[in-house]
């Protein structure tokens, strides 16, 4: 696999990460506001949009606070990730 399609592979794990999230927000009952989501993070709910959206880069680390903010396992989120684009 060369360098280019490397990245596009990890962008597409990235997308899927974030698509798992933002369902977990989403399905938890009750619903979790966005505006909620940004307190848990200490931030402001455009920034929180601006996660979801890809807008800013997930890191490792938000993306296990996120996970965790959200009481799902950040290993199998990732794991179910892997497997989509595999």
């Amino acid at each position: 696999m060369n360098p280019a399609q490397r990245k596009k592979k990890a962008e597409k794990i990235n997308a899927h990460l974030l698509e798992a999230l933002i369902r977990s927000r989403k399905s938890k009952m009750p619903k979790m506001p966005r505006k909620d989501l940004a307190a848990a993070f200490g931030l402001e709910p455009s920034t929180a949009l601006r996660l979801e959206k890809g807008t800013y880069k997930l890191t490792i680390a938000r993306f296990i606070e996120w996970a965790h903010i959200l009481d799902e396992d950040p290993v199998e989120l990732f794991r179910e990730a892997v497997r989509k684009e595999n």
